[in-house]
């Protein structure tokens, strides 16, 4: 048996668009008056959407003969109260929606899954928690057979390098995003964190008695030099999100697995205020910091790929060229 919290998430345009966000800052939320959720309850966060009968106020009977869409997600930190805006329609409301949040890093994704062979306390759970305005519902059950059918292995031999992650959005839905206004409020929601979040790292680090070097950007962030004189190489990540997973590029991870002079500093939570009357957007933020920091390939997974074309090798009918002017 598996300790998970289940979660249905409903078919309404906004719930969807929360999921989404949720998957791509690997964070998700509960509204503050939930209570009850502790420190590590669950091994696996499981989303589920998309039922195929009705939903979970369908009868019974018509719940089991269905399927779902489930994301498997592994639940990272503690259980914190947020103080940031973090999903659209909190930055809408301009005010914190979800409080209550955690980390979570999806691994896999079942799709079409019959309702009829999970595990009937779980299946029971989804439905509870879709009943109860997507609130977590935990249980012990057997996911072996959904692990499989995701492509993972057992639960209990399960590391974040095993696993595929989920695949990318449909083209048209990535090009509407490109298009539409929000696409460059979060390319400079996402700049601007990250500049704030190393200006308060080199001035939590001064505080220490750490002595500032240089600000590189690569392959790591800021040089700093120990009181003894030391180099350390300062990896910064802030976010708006729970940050307890964070992207790293090929080079950063090369560079600090060879150089093992590595420190990590994460700032999370991070309140983002585009109208900010006195131009100060960020502020706040969880500050978190790793000594001696390393990226160990256990929890490392490869989300990009770089693909040497063999143009040479591939046919005439798979290849066209632009006529030269």
């Amino acid at each position: 048996m598996t300790r998970i919290m289940a979660i249905y998430i409903g078919k309404d345009p906004n719930a969807r668009r929360n999921l989404q966000h949720g998957l791509d800052t690997q964070t998700w939320g509960f509204p503050h008056d939930a209570r009850g959720y502790d420190r590590q309850q669950a091994e696996y966060v499981l989303l589920a959407t998309g039922h195929t009968h009705g939903g979970p106020r369908t009868k019974p009977q018509e719940w089991q003969e269905g399927t779902l869409d489930i994301v498997i997600c592994q639940e990272l930190g503690d259980f914190y109260d947020a103080k940031a805006p973090h999903w659209d329609d909190e930055f809408a409301a301009g005010r914190v929606l979800y409080s209550r949040r955690f980390g979570i890093i999806p691994l896999a994704q079942a799709q079409a899954y019959p309702v009829a062979d999970l595990d009937p306390a779980l299946a029971g759970q989804f439905k509870l928690s879709g009943n109860h305005s997507g609130y977590g519902k935990f249980v012990d059950a057997n996911v072996l057979d959904l692990f499989r059918s995701a492509g993972l292995p057992a639960p209990q031999q399960l590391t974040i390098s095993q696993t595929p992650g989920l695949p990318e959005p449909a083209d048209e839905q990535k090009v509407r995003k490109a298009r539409g206004a929000g696409y460059v409020q979060d390319a400079d929601r996402r700049i601007e964190t990250e500049q704030y979040a190393v200006r308060r790292a080199r001035s939590d680090l001064e505080a220490r008695g750490y002595h500032f070097v240089c600000e590189l950007g690569k392959p790591y962030d800021l040089l700093f030099h120990t009181p003894a004189g030391e180099e350390v190489h300062v990896e910064v990540k802030g976010t708006t999100s729970a940050g307890e997973a964070v992207f790293l590029t090929s080079g950063e991870v090369v560079w600090h697995q060879a150089n093992r002079r590595g420190m990590l500093v994460v700032i999370s939570d991070i309140t983002y205020n585009p109208r900010h009357p006195q131009g100060q957007r960020c502020s706040g933020g969880r500050l978190r910091l790793a000594e001696n920091w390393v990226p160990q390939a256990q929890h490392l997974r490869p989300v990009q790929y770089t693909y040497a074309i063999p143009w040479d090798a591939l046919s005439p009918q798979e290849v066209w060229l632009e006529p030269e002017s």
